[in-house]
């Protein structure tokens, strides 16, 4: 991961006798908030879930990073102005496996749109077919939606049969 921080020595005084080397202070305490923050936010949500992620959320996020630094880095005589995320790196196997979700989440969202354009596709077919005076039993309006449904869900081309008995 790395940063973008924004910082300057409010009281020298602070800084010369609050720590030892107000610099090494800093990076130290830098890269313990931004642990701390980061294990505290997903990397990103479903769409319509309110909690906040690094993806979505880069100002809250920098906020809580600057506001945690800050209480941190006060008794060193140090001003944080700024703590954003610049890149995020995760280890390839992580990073695998958040791709894999994204693709799953993606597959869920596509199928559901298939799933209900069939509905409504095999519904208004059958209200058409009444309308045009057209009247099918319960058995053939039960196959003529298992068919539409079939057809217009699946993954590869439907290949007709024909009942020979």
């Amino acid at each position: 991961m790395s940063t973008l921080l924004c910082w300057r020595r409010i009281d020298r005084y602070r800084a010369a006798v609050g720590v030892q080397n107000a610099d090494m202070f800093l990076l130290t305490q830098g890269e313990s908030t931004l642990k701390e923050v980061i294990s505290l936010f997903p990397y990103e949500v479903e769409p319509g879930n309110a909690t906040a992620s690094l993806r979505q959320n880069s100002d809250e996020v920098s906020l809580r990073l600057q506001t945690l630094l800050q209480s941190r880095v006060y008794e060193a005589g140090l001003s944080v102005q700024s703590f954003r995320l610049k890149e995020i790196t995760y280890a390839p196997v992580i990073a695998q496996a958040m791709l894999k979700r994204q693709q799953a989440s993606a597959v869920i969202a596509a199928r559901h749109t298939i799933v209900s354009g069939a509905v409504e596709i095999a519904t208004s077919a059958v209200s058409q077919l009444s309308e045009r005076g057209i009247v099918l039993t319960q058995q053939d309006t039960t196959k003529l939606v298992s068919n539409l449904l079939t057809v217009i869900c699946a993954e590869s081309d439907v290949q007709p049969t024909m009942p020979l008995g």
